[in-house]
């Protein structure tokens, strides 16, 4: 089996998939909020309401995951930039 390297510049989209999480996240949870504020536009069950918000969270919650992983990566791309410039002066 060959072994596969990465490049430390390859941030595998996290920084995409993040913002694409976070803003579904609001969306959803917007969207959740304005049901529970305004209670005359109820117009499905309180299961589904409960299911979107548990959507929102879910959505949320990865969306930070990936976008400290998108910071990390541009770390790890800096360090990488710096070893390659300590070899080239040597």
């Amino acid at each position: 089996m060959k072994k596969k390297y990465f490049s430390p510049y390859t941030d595998f989209k996290t920084g995409v998939i993040s913002k694409l999480l976070l803003v579904t996240g609001f969306v959803l949870l917007l969207f959740t909020l304005t049901q529970k504020f305004l209670p005359f536009l109820n117009v499905t069950s309180k299961n589904t309401w409960d299911t979107i918000f548990a959507f929102s969270v879910l959505f949320l919650g990865v969306g930070i995951i990936m976008f400290f992983l998108s910071k990390i990566f541009g770390k790890i791309a800096a360090l990488a930039d710096e070893i390659e410039n300590e070899k080239e002066e040597d």
